[in-house]
């Protein structure tokens, strides 16, 4: 009866090991196949990707200075687009560059209007816009 009870301990407590075991194995990452590179400059959201038109953006990376985009837009609207952008700026890695810039208000019309942004430090090497409603 003793043996049993031992054979019966050392099952459960091998039981109780596998499953802790199983437990803190780590989740396997998913790697992004896309390269960063190819991640788009410019990222519209919502129904403003119908009526906006980006023209060839201007950047000005001069050594020892804050790197800073200018990017022409204008609306194919009849009426004014009330929008809303950031510029997100990020080091040689891709890694974003803190503070983040706030978000800025601008009319966009069927002129064209320059959505302008500046980094903060000069570890700034690439960009991104995103262009949302304004609410």
């Amino acid at each position: 009866m003793k043996n049993m009870s031992l054979r019966a301990g050392l099952c459960l407590s091998v039981a109780l090991l596998l499953a802790l075991a199983g437990c803190s194995t780590p989740p396997v990452a998913h790697t992004d196949m896309i390269p960063n590179a190819q991640f788009p400059n410019i990222i519209v959201e919502g129904n403003l990707r119908q009526c906006l038109l980006f023209a060839q953006p201007i950047v000005l990376d001069n050594p020892g200075q804050p790197l800073k985009v200018v990017v022409p837009v204008r609306s194919t609207s009849m009426s004014d687009v009330h929008a809303r952008y950031r510029f997100t700026f990020l080091d040689a890695n891709r890694v974003p560059l803190h503070p983040d810039m706030d978000l800025r208000s601008v009319v966009i019309t069927q002129d064209q209007t320059m959505l302008e942004g500046s980094a903060l430090d000069t570890n700034a090497r690439y960009w991104h816009l995103t262009v949302t409603g304004d609410q």
